[in-house]
């Protein structure tokens, strides 16, 4: 399982990707001889890869990074208020090795 900075090393290339390919085909889109009624759809047509790949993007940063950040910081509210709630081993990632150090943390208190 790669790390959370390989996949979004991973993503930016992906998305740098396809913004040069969009830019590239805005570019033959302009460029060509064409009245601007052909020219118009190409461009809304590249907005909208870009966009789709934007939310897309978006969502697996929410996946891999937002989500199970967010399950460690509810359990450490409970542990907080005097729960004795064990860490879940998320992955092999970063987010991963942070609940194996907080479990070891909380089983240091109780």
């Amino acid at each position: 399982m790669r790390s959370i900075a390989g996949r979004l090393a991973l993503l930016s290339v992906g998305l740098a990707m396809a913004g040069l390919l969009g830019l590239g085909l805005l570019f033959v889109a302009t460029t060509q001889p064409e009245p601007s009624s052909v020219r118009l759809p190409a461009f809304l047509g590249t907005a909208l890869a870009v966009l789709v790949l934007t939310i897309a993007a978006a969502a697996l940063l929410r996946h891999w990074v937002a989500r199970p950040i967010a399950r460690l910081d509810a359990i450490a509210t409970r542990v907080e208020a005097g729960e004795n709630v064990p860490f879940p081993k998320t992955g092999p990632n970063e987010v991963g090795r942070l609940a194996v150090t907080l479990e070891r943390m909380r089983l240091a208190l109780w």
